[in-house]
C-alpha cells in the first residue's frame, strides 16, 4: 500500500481537498487550492534514514582506517 492510500485509510480527506505526491514529497491542498502541508513520503524518510546510517558507518570505517595508518598494528 502506498503512502497516499495509507493516509486515506487513517484520515478522512474532505471531498474537495487534494493529496498528491510531488517528487519526494507529499502535498495537501484545500478546496481553494491553498497549500496546507508538505511532508516527505514514508519511503523517502526510510531512504534518508538509511543514507544517514550508511554515511555514519562509512565515517567510522574511515576513522578506524586513519587511526590504523597513524599507528600501524604490528603482526
Amino acid at each position: 500500500m502506498n503512502d497516499i492510500d495509507r493516509i486515506k485509510d487513517c484520515w478522512s480527506v474532505p471531498d474537495n481537498w487534494k493529496v498528491q505526491v510531488v517528487g519526494d514529497n507529499m502535498e495537501v491542498f484545500d478546496s481553494e487550492d491553498e497549500h496546507v502541508i508538505t511532508a516527505m513520503t514514508r519511503i523517502n524518510i526510510i531512504e534518508k534514514i538509511n543514507e544517514h546510517i550508511e554515511a555514519q558507518q562509512n565515517w567510522v570505517a574511515i576513522k578506524l582506517m586513519e587511526a590504523t595508518l597513524k599507528e600501524p598494528i604490528e603482526a
